[in-house]
Formats: C-alpha cells, sequence, structure tokens
C-alpha cells in the first residue's frame, strides 16, 4: 500500500522515522524480533531506530517496506531524513545535479566526491563530522553513493573533472584507501562520458586555488555555478555571476594535462600507495 503522512511539528524526521516504524510493526502484529529476522537486522538495531537511536540506511527503510507491506512509505521518510542531514543550498544544489546533462567540477584538495569510492568518501566525511556519531556518518556516505548513480546508465550527465595533482598523493584513509581510488579513477576514466585532468603540482597560483567549483548545464535552461565551501555553499544563476564562474574554471583547466597524460600521472601515483 501507498500511506499518505503528515510528519508531527515537533518530531524530528528521525523520531518520525521511529515513530512510523513502531506504529506500523505494530499494526502488522509483528515483534521487533520478528521485524528484525525478515529484514536481517538486529532486534537491538530496529529498537535503536524506533526509538530515534540509530539513523537508518536505505536497505533498512527498503526492508521494512518489503516486510510491512508500505509501498515506498519508509523509502520516502529515509529521503526526508537524508534531505535533513544538509542545508538548504546544499539540497537544491544535488537536486540540480541529478537532472544535470554536463558536469564540469574543480577541485584542489580532494578527489570529487561523483567519483569517490566508498572507504574514501567516508574517510572525507569522518573528517569533517569529527563529532558524529557513526550513523550520521554513513548515512553521508549511503547518499554520497546514490548521487554517483547519476554516472550509470545512457541518461548521465557529460562529467569533466579537473583535479590538483596534489589530491593523488594526500592520505585520505590510508595506503589501501588511497590505492582503490587511484584505480577506481583509472576505471571511470574509460568511460565516454567521463574526462579527467590533472593540473601538475609544478602550476603556480591561478584562479582555481580560491576553492572547489561546479558548473551545471541542463538542456533548454541557463548553466549554474556552485561554489562548495565551509559556510555551506552557494548556487549562483545570474549570467554575469555565471560568466565569472566559467572564468574561474578554464583558467585552471587551462593549467591541466590532457586526460591520457593525466591518466598516466595516476598510474605513477598508485606506486606510492602500496
Amino acid at each position: 500500500m501507498s500511506l499518505e503522512y503528515e510528519p508531527q511539528p515537533c518530531a524530528s524526521p528521525l523520531e518520525y522515522f521511529g515513530y512510523e516504524l513502531r506504529r506500523l510493526r505494530e499494526e502488522a502484529g509483528k515483534t521487533q524480533d520478528e521485524l528484525a529476522s525478515i529484514i536481517n537486522y538486529s532486534s537491538a538495531h530496529v529498537s535503536a531506530v524506533e526509538n530515534a537511536k540509530r539513523s537508518p540506511r536505505k536497505d533498512f527503510a527498503m526492508g521494512c517496506d518489503a516486510a510491512l507491506e508500505t509501498g515506498d512509505h519508509f523509502v520516502r521518510l529515509w529521503r526526508d531524513l537524508r534531505r535533513a542531514l544538509y542545508r538548504p543550498v546544499v539540497r537544491s544544489y544535488f537536486e540540480l545535479e541529478a537532472t544535470a546533462i554536463r558536469v564540469r567540477t574543480f577541485e584542489p584538495i580532494l578527489i570529487p566526491g561523483l567519483l569517490q569510492t566508498e572507504a574514501y568518501a567516508r574517510a572525507v566525511i569522518r573528517g569533517n563530522m569529527v563529532a558524529e556519531d557513526d550513523d550520521r556518518i554513513e548515512s553521508r556516505v549511503a547518499e554520497r553513493r546514490e548521487r554517483q548513480n547519476i554516472l550509470n546508465g545512457e541518461g548521465g550527465p557529460m562529467l569533466l573533472a579537473v583535479m590538483e595533482e596534489s589530491v593523488l598523493h594526500r592520505p585520505i584513509g590510508g595506503p589501501h584507501t588511497m590505492r582503490e581510488q587511484l584505480q577506481h579513477l583509472l576505471v571511470v576514466a574509460e568511460r565516454p562520458k567521463i574526462t579527467l585532468q590533472l593540473i601538475p603540482v609544478t602550476v603556480g597560483a591561478h584562479p582555481g586555488l580560491q576553492g572547489p567549483i561546479t558548473l551545471l548545464s541542463f538542456p533548454g535552461s541557463p548553466e549554474v555555478a556552485y561554489f562548495d565551501n565551509a559556510g555551506g555553499g552557494e548556487i549562483v544563476g545570474r549570467p554575469e555571476d555565471v560568466a565569472g564562474a566559467c572564468c574561474r574554471f578554464d583558467a585552471p583547466r587551462a593549467e591541466a594535462l590532457p586526460q591520457g597524460a593525466s591518466i598516466e600521472l595516476i598510474r605513477r601515483a598508485m606506486d606510492r600507495w602500496i
């Protein structure tokens, strides 16, 4: 069945998920142990979610929908919960990114999120969320993995990712994680819609050092730019602002190696991570 729901004004998305899980589990005549057995989680985990002590993962929500015959009710609640993890600007950016036909991104410090492996993403997110618990971190990791689905299939956008060579040498997550991440870059670089370019460490100052920038193109709509920063990011759409953002992207790209030379740089960097 498909359920209509109206979250209680006083409840957080996590609290409301737990409230709905207990309500619909009891209506279905199932104990926590019985539900846990069906969805392959522990009864302690089910109890923790019901009491808003743990954040559910997407497979947990899907399992609850299947076990309790609730259509996509818990998956929708999970999406509400996931959106609550981010500031409004970031949520808006993710929605725009999902409909773009071309993504051009420059990263001076990290591998772009769309190209991160799960282990690399987890290390980055954990480093940025030192005061958060594991469940909240895992929710962010799962969200990032889901975002990457836009690159799969024929309908995905063209992606041009320009990075500083230094991202290949920063020990995010340790040697194994870095080697896996660089191997992943080599694999995705073989896709016809993905282009990777690296700016050698020998290049001096350029506008890209001001910070990460992403340009999104849409069919029949103006291009927009997104500036990522610690304050939550900024989306700009005014033509003059987007033109300035394009200049900020084009300048570092002009300093970048072609894809073939960039891939060779990645191959050489892998030898460090053994």
